[in-house]
């Protein structure tokens, strides 16, 4: 006799071993059963009108609460982060109109605050050294000395 999480780990297992099926067996499912699908879609909608509404009533709890879910980051670290950075971009060194908290993806480690387009561009470079290391290059061949 199986444990529950023994249970719970092989069904887990198997589901990832099979998944081309069970995503078919869920379309074709959600295919005959159209009441399913309003069903949720009426749930999606309903928590999207509270989370409008809950956003409205108080945007800065509604982002604080956000940013301590996604990242463990609470409004006075956060806070506290902007001030220690005095309100510039760790990269370019710039005021930072929306600070944005850069994490590595892999470990899901925070670093420091940067600007919109700093934290864009090493999502774009994929966070590689190696990427990042030949666009330097790029740049410094193509730069024209005036």
């Amino acid at each position: 006799m199986r444990t529950k999480e023994e249970k719970l780990a092989y069904d887990k297992r198997w589901q990832k071993e099979h998944q081309p099926e069970v995503n078919k067996y869920h379309r074709n499912y959600r295919n005959g059963h159209p009441e399913y699908c309003e069903k949720q879609n009426d749930a999606r909608k309903r928590r999207s009108e509270r989370d409008h509404q809950r956003y409205e009533g108080n945007p800065l709890r509604f982002i604080s609460a956000t940013r301590k879910r996604k990242y463990g980051i609470t409004q006075e670290e956060f806070e506290a982060r902007i001030d220690a950075q005095k309100g510039l971009c760790a990269i370019c060194f710039k005021p930072m109109v929306v600070p944005h908290i850069d994490h590595n993806h892999a470990t899901g480690k925070n670093r420091d605050l940067l600007c919109k387009n700093c934290n864009t561009a090493l999502g774009l470079f994929c966070e590689s050294v190696d990427i990042l290391s030949g666009a330097i290059k790029y740049l410094q061949r193509h730069t024209t000395q005036v």
